[in-house]
């Protein structure tokens, strides 16, 4: 019914428990983890895949030379043409979906009148520095008394910065701001019709989420849903690979994003300013 797509570079130990939480949402539907590695150079992802084999439909898929390990929508257009059900779900390599996730998804979708959403859900920044994939293999992981982190992945705040938004998407001027592909949902065959993701916000981060969230609406009127209960654990660590986020004047992505939808630069830029004075527009 699902398949997952998580583009990877490095970070295994990260990685192992993004694979750990999806081995605990098994038996609800059949879905499968589609890995697509960006030139990984810790060869110790052949050991995480030789290792949750085991426990999930996996598959390992390694892209050829690229110029930048960058690459994240090459990765889940990828993904997107080998795999065989008709729901997607992106997922990024540092995110634990919670043990609920599949079955309160499969709900709403069987029950929904909606045949064409693109859903989001939210993110809980947390330390999971102490935790192992062992240990959510053997269920002994706390979801709810996990550290809450200032993530920099979230300009500095606890809370995920998009609730105040999410409960009103349909209503939005620009709901496709509110969708991150760290976990968006969305029906395979339109996902086939917008042609993917564009592979041109390759090699710099951010945006082409919110890009192929805005040819998925606009095109396709695919329905913007939020849905409670999907919720996955961005893991914060030291390990984790870090982006400055704050300096929008350097990332190309930002740039591209705002002249190719129009009235967006005038409206997110309002919203970072009163999210986070740091940030360099």
């Amino acid at each position: 019914m699902f398949s997952f797509v998580i583009p990877c570079h490095n970070n295994i130990e990260l990685l192992k428990k993004t694979l750990a939480g999806l081995s605990m949402n098994t038996g609800v539907v059949p879905f499968e983890v589609i890995l697509v590695d960006n030139n990984s150079f810790d060869e110790d992802i052949d050991k995480a895949y030789t290792k949750y084999i085991d426990f999930l439909d996996l598959y390992l898929l390694r892209q050829p030379k690229l110029p930048h390990p960058m690459a994240v929508s090459r990765a889940r257009n990828l993904g997107l043409r080998l795999s065989r059900y008709d729901w997607i779900v992106n997922l990024d390599s540092d995110c634990v979906i919670t043990p609920s996730y599949l079955k309160r998804l499969t709900e709403w979708v069987q029950n929904s009148h909606h045949e064409n959403p693109i859903i989001v859900g939210l993110r809980r920044f947390v330390d999971m520095n102490n935790i192992t994939d062992n240990d959510i293999l053997a269920d002994k992981v706390s979801y709810d008394a996990l550290p809450l982190v200032a993530s920099e992945a979230n300009y500095s705040q606890i809370v995920d910065r998009r609730v105040p938004y999410l409960d009103k998407l349909q209503d939005l001027e620009h709901p496709w701001a509110y969708f991150h592909s760290c976990n968006l949902i969305y029906r395979k065959d339109s996902a086939n019709a917008v042609g993917g993701f564009d592979e041109i916000f390759d090699g710099c981060w951010g945006y082409e989420d919110i890009d192929f969230a805005h040819r998925m609406i606009t095109q396709t009127n695919a329905l913007p849903c939020y849905l409670p209960g999907i919720e996955c654990l961005h893991q914060d660590s030291e390990s984790s690979s870090t982006q400055n986020r704050f300096d929008k004047n350097s990332n190309p992505n930002w740039q591209l994003i705002a002249e190719r939808i129009p009235g967006y630069l005038d409206y997110k830029s309002k919203e970072y300013l009163n999210l986070n004075s740091k940030i360099q527009l």
